[in-house]
């Protein structure tokens, strides 16, 4: 059975900082991960914080970038650009969208059976840069050095100690491009997904489901290079092997797109 959870529901960021910094509660966005795993057992937590009601929901775009808080709904991310908004419309179904964050969807550690955290290799491929806090000092991490460090939990990630993710923010790209591998059902992981980015004229390549997170590919010519030594992965969805066959194909449809809509 599972144990006695004290649960706590700051109602601003302030408030969700020094809870964080004192007592290390997890956090937990739409917990649409969280809640199962917590109630089957497959995650044990004494205190968990709940960050719906804190403030750091909301998508902001400056004059040359956009900000997204920690707490944004997935559903709230349907005008983004390219390589996030097809990324979001593909993750589960309208009811887990309405309810899963950004946050907790970066933060996701991979499932035995399946990949997840779908945004992952969008904001990759943006470049993006995460801002978080370790309860003492905020700090700001690119994608790949934030995701490289370990896995914690939804809303927070990173070894010994836990992350206070506050959000994300990236440079809008010059044109982007999104293209993944799917069963054709509505409530089905994505085995495997390439996303496409020109950043000030470079082309950056992120894949999601080729490991445990989301990863940076080569160039468009080799996308995987010869040497990889990133742990591949078998499970239900799909092997190793195929993943690593299917890469160039959705590299050379996400170059496509791009060509497409020049």
């Amino acid at each position: 059975m599972p144990q006695p959870i004290e649960v706590s529901v700051p109602t601003s960021e302030q408030e969700a900082r020094a809870l964080f910094a004192a007592a290390s509660p997890l956090p937990a966005g739409g917990a649409t991960i969280l809640t199962p795993e917590l109630f089957s057992g497959a995650r044990a937590a004494s205190h968990v914080m709940l960050l719906h009601r804190a403030g750091l929901d909301g998508v902001r775009h400056d004059a040359d970038r956009v900000t997204i808080g920690a707490a944004t709904r997935l559903s709230q991310l349907g005008e983004m650009p390219e390589p996030l908004r097809s990324a979001v419309a593909g993750v589960a179904d309208r009811e887990v969208r309405a309810q899963a964050t950004v946050g907790g969807n970066i933060c996701a550690a991979p499932l035995d059976g399946a990949p997840r955290g779908d945004l992952q290799g969008p904001l990759l491929a943006l470049d993006a840069v995460v801002h978080w806090t370790d309860g003492a000092e905020d700090h700001r991490d690119g994608m790949e050095a934030f995701l490289g460090d370990g896995d914690a939990g939804e809303g927070a990630r990173g070894g010994a100690a836990r992350r206070l993710v506050l959000g994300v923010e990236f440079v809008p790209p010059q044109t982007g491009a999104f293209a993944s591998l799917r069963r054709p059902h509505s409530h089905g992981y994505t085995a495997l997904a390439v996303s496409a980015a020109v950043m000030g004229g470079e082309l950056r390549l992120a894949a999601t489901g080729l490991g445990p997170h989301a990863l940076r590919l080569g160039s468009a010519d080799q996308p995987l290079p010869d040497d990889a030594t990133f742990a591949g992965r078998d499970d239900a969805l799909a092997s190793d092997w195929y993943r690593r066959e299917m890469v160039p194909v959705l590299v050379r449809r996400c170059l496509e797109q791009m060509e497409a809509t020049a």
